[in-house]
């Protein structure tokens, strides 16, 4: 019976485990996509003030990183989604949403990498 309640415990604290690292990356994903959106923003009021030609090439960059936090919050909704899932104890569908949620994620990476990629571009001019 020990061993039971060992097993039992043991699958709850792991559970926990996944939900907070989770939960770290979707804050993580938030975090550096808005951050270099806020980032290219202060850019773009900067060069609003003077009279620069390559507003638009930052402008562009701005897109992605937009997109990205906006990805990231709604992966936190679908991981929501996922958890209201297994606790009505719908694992298969739960499992199914938590991958959906982990695509969207990924997709936001992809997102802040596309981002750095073309702001790097606009920095060197060759955008």
């Amino acid at each position: 019976m020990k061993n039971e309640d060992y097993e039992k415990s043991e699958k709850i604290e792991l559970a926990r485990a996944a939900i907070q690292a989770g939960q770290n990356a979707i804050r993580s994903i938030i975090l550096i996509n808005g951050g270099a959106a806020i980032a290219i923003i202060a850019l773009l009021g900067h060069l609003a003030g003077s009279d620069s030609g390559v507003m638009h090439d930052y402008a562009q960059c701005l897109l992605p990183f937009a997109a990205g936090t906006l990805l990231g919050g709604l992966m936190a909704g679908v991981t929501y989604l996922s958890q209201a899932a297994h606790a009505a104890g719908e694992g298969s569908k739960g499992t199914k949403i938590n991958n959906i949620s982990i695509i969207i994620g990924l997709m936001s990476y992809a997102a802040f990498g596309l981002g750095v990629w073309w702001t790097y571009q606009a920095f060197s001019g060759a955008l």
